[in-house]
């Protein structure tokens, strides 16, 4: 089964058609510029980065992307509109060379985007994401002003809490395993909770050996909840890239944790004669 979960109402969820087919008509007007370059693409794309109807702030921002990236990359880095801004350096990431890397962490740091809906903030937070992927790790001290800037940000969805995680992970930042745990432990569905159980795995420095007990701990209970067998397949994976960062000589006791006890067999005859006979079909 497939699941859908948005962070921002839909906007046409209890539109009336009027509505509907206003929506519709202008995406159909976006979507000619994903192919087509004009001067009208920016300034029509340009115009919706900051709406709250996600479909329509999409198909401006791939409008933007479309446009010659020397006519919309300065407005980009020096719009004032939070929303629009977001988007636009949302784009820039997506498309930019690795040399403004630098104005587009600059940019993201100063917007007062952790006090916007959860929707915004991961617009942010994607900024980021391709920012570092790719244009490259960044300087020491961009790195450190980007873990600052991400810590602050709302943590009322498990959303939130799980991008702000993947890029604090990413960066290396000093400090972290103690807070993680602390999401661990309050997940609202065992879904978060193995997502940070995943992501905890590249973390090698910093360990204590009551947090290594804490986080294997909530490693094997999450093996023995069952599931399919692709996911015990990924619960293995998971398990040995974990152990693969424990050092050597602390590292058995985990590895015991997690060896699976063999179960004696019957010999043949004794388990065929425990067998219930259902019923002696003779021969012809």
């Amino acid at each position: 089964r497939a699941l859908y979960f948005s962070l921002c109402p839909g906007p046409l969820s209890h539109a009336s058609d009027g509505v509907i087919k206003r929506s519709l008509a202008l995406r159909r007007q976006l979507y000619r510029y994903h192919s087509d370059r004009s001067i009208d693409g920016i300034g029509l794309g340009w115009e919706h980065l900051g709406s709250d109807d996600p479909w329509i702030r999409h198909a401006a921002r791939v409008a933007l992307e479309n446009q010659a990236i020397g006519q919309w990359k300065l407005p980009a880095l020096t719009e004032s509109d939070t929303r629009k801004a977001l988007t636009a350096l949302l784009a820039l990431a997506r498309v930019g060379e690795a040399g403004v890397q630098s104005q587009l962490f600059a940019r993201l740091n100063d917007l007062p985007w952790e006090g916007l809906a959860a929707q915004w903030q991961l617009v942010a937070l994607r900024a980021y994401q391709l920012g570092f992927t790719r244009m490259g790790d960044g300087q020491a001290d961009h790195r450190e002003a980007v873990v600052q800037k991400i810590v602050a940000a709302a943590e009322d969805a498990p959303e939130l809490r799980m991008e702000v995680s993947r890029l604090l992970i990413y960066l290396e930042a000093p400090g972290i395993i103690p807070g993680l745990l602390n999401y661990v432990v309050d997940a609202e569905s065992p879904e978060e909770r193995l997502f940070y159980l995943f992501q905890m795995r590249h973390i090698a420095e910093g360990w204590t050996p009551a947090h290594r007990r804490a986080y294997f701990a909530w490693l094997k209970k999450m093996t023995e909840s069952g599931g399919v067998p692709q996911l015990q397949m990924s619960y293995k994976h998971i398990v040995a890239d974990a152990l693969a960062k424990v050092p050597p000589g602390e590292r058995e006791p985990f590895v015991a944790l997690f060896e699976r006890e063999a179960k004696p067999v019957a010999p043949e005859p004794e388990r065929l004669a425990e067998r219930t006979v259902v019923h002696n079909w003779p021969m012809a």
